[in-house]
C-alpha cells in the first residue's frame, strides 16, 4: 500500500515537473508577445494616437522624428521637406491645403513631386488625423492673413 502512495506522489511529481518546465517557456513567450512595437500604427490607441503613429510611420523619414525637415532621407532631397514645426508658414495654410498635400502629393498643390501622395495609403480619417497632428507640431490654426505658397 504505501508502495502504490509512493509511485502516486513520485508521478504527481514527476507530472507538476513536466508542467512547470513547459509552462515557464510558454509564460515567457507569452509577455514577449505582449511588449509593444512603437512602429505599429495600433500602438497608440485613439485617434490622436492613431495619426501620431501613422506620422511616425510615413512622415519622419523626410520631415524628421520633431518635424522640423531633417528627416534622413531630407539631405538627398532636391527640395527640402517642410518644417512642421514653423508655425508662420503653416498658420497661413487652411487644413483643406494641408489635407490636400498629404492626399494628392507635392503636385497636387503645385509643390515638388518628391512630396508623395497617401491616397492609396490613409483614409481620408487618417489623414484629417496627420493633419491636425500637424496642426500640434506647429502649435497654430489658419490665419487669414495673406496667401503664401
Amino acid at each position: 500500500m504505501k508502495m502504490r502512495e509512493g509511485r502516486k506522489i513520485f508521478f504527481l511529481i514527476i507530472f507538476a515537473s513536466f508542467l512547470i518546465a513547459f509552462a515557464i517557456p510558454l509564460m515567457a513567450e507569452n509577455k514577449k508577445a505582449k511588449e509593444t512595437d512603437y512602429t505599429d500604427k495600433d500602438a497608440w490607441k485613439g485617434k490622436d494616437a492613431e495619426a501620431k503613429s501613422n506620422y511616425a510611420m510615413y512622415c519622419t523619414p523626410c520631415h524628421g522624428d520633431t518635424g522640423k525637415g531633417n528627416g534622413p532621407q531630407a539631405e538627398a532631397m532636391e527640395v527640402p521637406p517642410r518644417n512642421h514645426t514653423d508655425g508662420n508658414y503653416l498658420s497661413t495654410r487652411t487644413d483643406d491645403q494641408l489635407l490636400k498635400v498629404i492626399k494628392g502629393g507635392g503636385p497636387a498643390m503645385g509643390f515638388t513631386s518628391s512630396m508623395p501622395p497617401f491616397d492609396n495609403l490613409l483614409t481620408d480619417e487618417e489623414i484629417k488625423g496627420m493633419v491636425k497632428y500637424v496642426r500640434t507640431l506647429c502649435n497654430c490654426e489658419y490665419k487669414k492673413i495673406g496667401a503664401a505658397r
